[in-house]
């Protein structure tokens, strides 16, 4: 097996050196297929039936997508909070990146763009979504962050 080392070398701000902890080239990689897919379901699923939304009684490879990426969101976690110095300041910054996530869910997914055809947009209350695929990743993230912290 092949040592997995940065073409280019991390310095800071004085100029020197950082030493940052070698980056897993699998994870990388399993995450962007799996980003890879969900834009491929997203996207070309109306083109192909086999790869988008089954209804209940089927299985196709968009019912892999999200439980793929939540496992490598998972195991990725588990790397970083691994390391940690201080409880309290991980803390906060797992409970901040929660809650980005969680807005920005709402903001793509709550109906704020519903109209963009049209130039209406404003907030539909009907059609807001507030437990959408990004705000039950931001949960489950901050959930097995508190855990692991």
């Amino acid at each position: 097996m092949a040592d997995y080392s940065p073409l280019l070398t991390a310095y800071d701000s004085l100029g020197t050196a950082s030493l940052k902890p070698p980056r897993v080239a699998s994870l990388d990689v399993f995450r962007d297929l799996c980003v890879f897919f969900i834009m491929l379901v997203d996207y070309g699923g109306s083109i192909l039936p086999i790869i988008t939304h089954s209804p209940w009684n089927e299985l196709h490879l968009a019912d892999f997508v999200m439980p793929f990426f939540l496992f490598i969101v998972g195991v990725s976690l588990a790397l970083v909070y691994t390391r940690v110095t201080n409880r309290v300041e991980a803390t906060w910054k797992a409970m901040f990146k929660a809650v980005k996530l969680f807005l920005l869910g709402v903001l793509l997914q709550g109906g704020y763009f519903h109209g963009v055809a049209s130039l209406t947009y404003e907030v539909d209350i009907e059609s807001i979504r507030w437990f959408g695929i990004l705000q039950r990743i931001a949960i489950g993230y901050i959930a097995a962050a508190l855990c692991k912290i």
